[in-house]
């Protein structure tokens, strides 16, 4: 019978034997060099002042780069047809046979990746800064590529370790052999048969590098041999050896074999540090457009110096520059083309002759092409920037951030009802001018017969009716709703006034006592430079000041009533009414 000691140690073979077979696909040696990534990067980033990196290099789901696919086995993307040609046959020869092993999927990008962007109920993908950098760490292919590098730059070092580790080196052989009734060559027949059954090789090794180049490693072989020939014997035998080899000439030396793994390690804890570095860099480039600078690398070339800061806003806030210079050009445009009209108006009344209605017209038209320009390119530049986080360029995006709002001088909704305003305007002239046609040489200096009323004329005064009733809508909106704000803001003004003028006062000091260098007139510094609620509030309503704002608006009520009761009553008037009569009241109301 085998000895029960040999017999341990032939099952505890087998069992490593199936073990290391079991080992060896590539999903273990993944999750291996995956885990020892994470730790030695988590290693090397234990200081806080470079702690953003982990090792992680796995896409989040929501990323369009995602592989919803297994990650060992993936099936094959679609391919160029041409180019595919060359993975079936190169050179004339069959290629690899097996490409479609896995199967074939039609996506080349996460199908379900737009599921979790921002969107509006529009389907636009509203972004604010923080969603755009957030996006931009899930999406951006450049910052993936960083990652990765740093994860290479890992594994540089586990293979450095593993030079230094214990490494164990197994094997198992066995054979059979038998022989027959010829078995001694000399052609005569026998009876006998014999045969034999063996485990011969069998071994492991241990084998380890020392810091010095020596080299120790440690052996244990094993051979068992059955044979059932004559009285079926078996025999066993068992044998550890070990050696050490330090060199001492060329090739030895702890500054030599340690050379390799410590530029390793220090090729690391630089990358963690570059990778901090390059995060920072990332979010400024998202942020406002400057160069990130150089991320990881395993050359452990760390020399370059970081991107220079520019005059030039990009990123998002120079998205958000480009907004608002478009809505100050659209609210310029606006007033010069109000103005346009009038003067238009001016030249039809000979007020004005064409040379100066042509100027002004190519300076509006200038400013009016300038605007398509700036608008065409705040849209190419939205295009950049979504390719810069890693989104498709056909993506609607919409750029909405409440950062600027504190600098408008002009907030939306009033610029929104100054649009409102201007559109009434044109209409309303619109609607005099048609009543003008009727009424020859109104406006002008020529003198004409009293004003004849007609069927026509009627008409066209009670068109004009719509847009006064219109005009007090807009009256009793800014009464209710602009009025208010204006009182809470002067409260607001109110309330801070006090920290602004100190303030003031302290940059004032710093300025004469040359800690600050300044050519501001010194007149903004003083403290009257920020008027008081009571001031403001004067040119807001005052009795005695009749270009106040309530007073103008009061003024303006009272018109726009007399005019809509005039026109109401025309038409009963008109049978009483001489014609000098009709031409007064148009002239005064209309």
């Amino acid at each position: 019978m085998i000895q029960s000691s040999t017999l341990r140690l032939l099952i505890a073979a087998v069992l490593l034997l199936l073990s290391m077979t079991c080992g060896c696909h590539r999903s273990y040696y993944r999750r291996q060099a995956d885990e020892a990534a994470q730790r030695l990067v988590n290693e090397k980033s234990c200081d806080p002042r470079w702690d953003a990196a982990d090792g992680e290099i796995d896409v989040d789901p929501m990323s369009r780069m995602f592989n919803p696919f297994s990650k060992d086995h993936p099936p094959i993307p679609p391919d160029d047809p041409t180019s595919h040609q060359l993975m079936r046959c190169v050179d004339g020869q069959p290629n690899y046979p097996h490409w479609h092993a896995n199967g074939d999927t039609s996506y080349v990008e996460n199908p379900i990746w737009k599921s979790f962007l921002p969107v509006n109920e529009n389907g636009a993908v509203v972004l604010s800064l923080d969603d755009a950098y957030q996006l931009a760490l899930i999406h951006s292919t450049d910052y993936q590529q960083q990652k990765e590098i740093l994860y290479l730059s890992a594994l540089d070092v586990s293979l450095e370790r593993f030079g230094f580790d214990t490494q164990l080196f197994a094997g198992f052989n066995s054979f059979f052999a038998t022989s027959g009734r010829l078995r001694d060559g000399s052609g005569q027949s026998r009876s006998e048969l014999s045969s034999s059954l063996g485990a011969n090789g069998g071994g492991i090794q241990f084998q380890r590098l020392g810091i010095t180049g020596a080299n120790f490693a440690v052996g244990l072989a094993n051979s068992i041999l059955f044979n059932f020939s004559g009285n079926n014997t078996q025999n066993a035998s068992s044998l550890i050896d070990f050696s050490l080899i330090q060199p001492l000439l060329r090739g030895a030396g702890r500054d030599r074999i340690m050379a390799s793994l410590t530029q390793a390690e220090r090729t690391l804890l630089a990358n963690v540090r570059q990778f901090d570095r390059y995060r920072r860099g990332f979010y400024l480039n998202v942020a406002i457009g400057r160069n990130p600078g150089a991320g990881p690398n395993r050359n452990g070339d760390f020399l370059s110096l970081p991107s220079a800061a520019s005059p030039n806003v990009g990123g998002y806030y120079g998205l958000l520059l480009r907004q608002q210079e478009i809505r100050n050009q659209e609210f310029n445009v606006r007033q010069l083309e109000a103005v346009l009209e009038q003067f238009r108006e001016f030249f039809l009344r000979d007020r004005l002759d064409a040379v100066q209605l042509k100027l002004f017209e190519s300076n509006v038209y200038a400013q009016q092409s300038n605007l398509v320009v700036a608008r065409v390119a705040y849209q190419s530049a939205v295009d950049r920037f979504k390719v810069s986080l890693g989104l498709p360029p056909d993506l609607e995006v919409i750029i909405d951030d409440d950062f600027l709002d504190r600098f408008e001088l002009i907030s939306d909704e009033l610029n929104g009802r100054l649009i409102l305003i201007g559109k009434l305007r044109e209409r309303t002239g619109a609607s005099l001018n048609r009543i003008d046609d009727l009424i020859p040489g109104r406006g002008t200096d020529v003198e004409v017969a009293p004003v004849q009323w007609s069927d026509e004329l009627r008409q066209r005064l009670t068109d004009v009716d719509p847009f006064l009733k219109e005009a007090q809508e807009l009256i009793a909106s800014i009464e209710s709703e602009d009025l208010p704000q204006l009182d809470r803001d002067l409260m607001k003004l109110d309330s801070v006034r006090e920290n602004r003028v100190d303030w003031l006062k302290n940059l004032e000091q710093a300025i004469e006592a040359g800690e600050i260098s300044s050519d501001v007139d010194p007149q903004l510094y003083r403290a009257d430079s920020i008027p008081t609620q009571d001031v403001l509030r004067r040119s807001l309503d005052s009795s005695d000041n009749e270009q106040s704002i309530l007073n103008r608006l009061k003024r303006l009520k009272q018109n726009l009533d007399e005019t809509r009761s005039l026109l109401g009553d025309l038409a009963e008037m008109q049978a009483s009414l001489k014609p000098e009569e009709l031409d007064e009241l148009i002239s005064e109301r209309i």
